[in-house]
């Protein structure tokens, strides 16, 4: 949360996502996340911004064991037998995916 909230008071607007888009000498580059917010925020109040708590409470339904993280498989049985992990899951819909446009 904090990589994008450039003012700190804690709340992102997903109706304007110009936090997802960083200008360089010769290039606009745009990252792919603004999805995650977007769903963060209908999972939440449904308001137009995100909150950290609204984005941790929707990180949580991906949290399936419920330890607090997304994890990969904690052991081999699993990652052979178990299916997709918590992250997989996560990273299969929002994977970073970057833009780049000449300015």
């Amino acid at each position: 949360m904090s990589k994008y909230d450039s003012n700190a008071d804690g709340i992102l607007d997903v109706t304007e996502e110009s936090f997802l888009k960083t200008k360089t000498n010769k290039a606009l580059k745009t990252e792919s996340r603004g999805l995650l917010f977007t769903d963060a925020d209908g999972f939440g109040n449904a308001n137009g911004s995100v909150s950290g708590d609204e984005l941790v409470a929707y990180l949580e339904e991906f949290d399936t064991d419920g330890d607090g993280e997304l994890t990969t498989f904690k052991n081999i049985f699993n990652s052979i037998f178990g299916g997709k992990s918590e992250w997989a899951k996560f990273d299969d819909k929002y994977q970073e995916r970057l833009k780049y446009d000449d300015v």
